[in-house]
This record gives structure tokens, sequence and C-alpha cells, in this order.
């Protein structure tokens, strides 16, 4: 069940034809999880909202995302695929991650660093791994400005 209310818009095109478009909160939110995947380096995401009871799919949380144009921050998680159809090369990068995530959301960058890279040279390809990796440096580097560095905000499409 949705949150709000889900508002559609209707025109007439050429033709004669009636087009339909989503509008409101969950339409924009849907386009800024589309627009997260750019820089995660993924392919489908959710909020954790939309996936809470999908039992049958390997999900992945990748953390709490402050998107463009909102507020207050909501956790995503990757979508892999089903569950009774994932590898064990799958459930495995999927626990690596969840660790070093958690290394990241304790403020531990160092410890972060060292796994992101683990996984990075298992799995050279993984985006998620590969945008904390940077960030990890980036707070080693210089400490990370007031509020709470484990939420991402997002300050482009």
């Amino acid at each position: 069940m949705l949150a709000k209310p889900v508002k559609f818009r209707w025109a007439l095109w050429g033709g004669g034809r009636l087009g339909y478009s989503i509008l409101g909160d969950c339409a924009n939110t849907a386009a800024r999880l589309e627009s997260l995947n750019k820089h995660l380096g993924t392919h489908v995401l959710a909020s954790q909202a939309v996936v809470a009871d999908a039992r049958n799919l390997l999900l992945r949380p990748v953390g709490r995302f402050v998107l463009v144009g909102k507020s207050a921050p909501i956790p995503v998680s990757e979508v892999l695929g089903e569950r009774d159809k994932a590898g064990e090369i799958q459930a495995q990068l999927c626990a690596r991650f969840a660790e070093a995530l958690d290394d990241f959301q304790r403020q531990q960058w160092t410890q972060a660093t060292g796994a992101f890279e683990s996984i990075l040279k298992h799995h050279p390809a993984d985006g998620p791994a590969r945008f904390y990796l940077a960030r990890c440096r980036d707070y080693q580097a210089q400490a990370p400005q007031a509020g709470d560095p484990a939420v991402i905000y997002m300050n482009a499409k």
C-alpha cells in the first residue's frame, strides 16, 4: 500500500490518443532512485518501504540517502534478483557489503576502507563498493561536515 495517494495526469496526444503519467511524491521518489543508480553503478534500487515484505527477492541494503528535493533520509536497497535463483557469490557479496557498510555507518573509516577494497578485489565492477570507498577516502582526508556522515546527501540527479 502506498503511503500517499498516487495522482495521474492525462493528456490528449496527436491522433486522438490519451496518455497518462504519474504525479506526486511517489513518482518523484522513484525518479530520484532511478537517478541514484547512476551514482552507485546499480540497475534496480528501491526504498526499504517498498521492498520490506518482498521475501522472495535478494536485496542488498546500500545505505540511507537524502535524495534531491527531499529533506528526510530513506533507506535504499539494491534488488539483485530472486532469492532462490541467487548464487553463493551474490549471497557472499551481500554479507561482505553489509559488514563494510556497518563499519562505514559506525564511522570506522580505515576499517571500512579495507573492507570495501577487499570487496573490489573480488568484484571489481561493484558500484556501491566503489562509491563508499571514495566516501571513506574523502572522510579520511577531511573529516565529514556536521551531521550524520552515514547519511548520504545527493545534490545531483
